[in-house]
């Protein structure tokens, strides 16, 4: 990959990593290794309780064993929240060794909005870009299907930008278009094999994206 120089922007990035019994152990590690690599293209805030310099990135997995949402349960784990860390070295170590998968139910919808209440509006001082960067390789449960438009609709008109990288065959484009901003050719991308190679092109594909968003 080009060498390009990281990007330093005023911007929450929050990823959303599809962890459901769906999802296949290969695709699982490619997710992981996608998303700590993604780190290298950012200048990480090194002072993420304040209100200037570097993107702060937090991440959640959804949905742990059992969820289901009328049980007044979490619709994700929590791995890091925007000001866990202030050095990426930290966060890749944590994505590493102690992100596991949790092989639970695939609920994208609740997990969406539980990081939009959780995680942005939780943290001091938000940042004038708000990514959810959602990683899915499954289709979502039917009891959380119906209302994922509403929600990802809500995300959108509170001005966030969603994210779609897509992983194997078993997703369905009906609900991609609906989780992610438009136009969906920039906000989208299906990736139906997990190779090395489009991996990296997925790298380059967003890098495209932040460009985008930094000239906004």
């Amino acid at each position: 990959m080009p060498f390009s120089p990281p990007v330093l922007m005023d911007m929450d990035i929050t990823y959303i990593m599809d962890s459901s019994h769906s999802v296949s152990s290969e695709e699982f590690q490619r997710a992981k290794d996608f998303v700590s690599n993604m780190l290298d293209q950012f200048v990480v805030s090194s002072q993420p309780n304040e209100s200037y310099g570097g993107i702060r990135v937090a991440l959640v997995q959804q949905a742990p064993r059992g969820f289901l949402p009328d049980r007044n349960q979490t619709p994700v784990a929590l791995e890091f929240d925007l000001v866990t860390y202030s050095n990426k070295d930290l966060m890749k170590k944590h994505i590493q060794e102690s992100v596991h998968q949790l092989e639970g139910p695939s609920a994208i919808a609740s997990a969406l909005q539980w990081t939009v209440e959780n995680v942005f509006f939780k943290a001091p001082r938000q940042r004038k870009h708000r990514v959810i960067f959602a990683i899915v390789g499954s289709k979502t449960s039917m009891w959380d299907r119906e209302k994922l438009g509403e929600i990802s609709l809500g995300a959108k008109c509170q001005g966030f930008t969603l994210f779609t990288l897509a992983l194997g065959n078993d997703v369905s484009d009906n609900q991609l278009m609906e989780l992610s901003s438009s136009p969906t050719d920039q906000h989208l991308l299906t990736m139906g094999r997990v190779s090395t190679s489009e991996m990296v092109y997925a790298q380059r594909f967003i890098r495209a994206f932040l460009n985008l968003l930094q000239r906004k």
